[in-house]
């Protein structure tokens, strides 16, 4: 299934993947001790190649379309809930 779902990363040219790839690696790389992930959602959000091979993918069939609509707005219910009542969200 993971192999599936990045068969169109060989249509996103080689640029982009290694920009990809440094913007996940680069934070990794450099955790901060008591909060490791803390800014990774910050770091995570600009990773433009990802959003065009997760759309490439849902747009062929590879993905399917309900199931990653509701996996977002899950998330945004979920992130929605926790904003509005005053918690932590990373």
């Amino acid at each position: 299934m993971f192999r599936k779902t990045l068969a169109p990363s060989n249509r996103c040219p080689l640029p982009y993947l290694v920009y990809a790839l440094g913007s996940l690696l680069i934070p990794l790389s450099y955790p901060f001790p008591p909060r490791p992930l803390l800014s990774m959602p910050r770091f995570v959000a600009v990773i433009f190649p990802v959003a065009w091979v997760l759309a490439d993918s849902t747009e062929r069939g590879r993905l399917p379309h309900t199931a990653v609509v509701a996996t977002f707005a899950g998330g945004f219910a979920l992130l929605a809930t926790l904003f509005m009542n005053w918690w932590y969200i990373f």
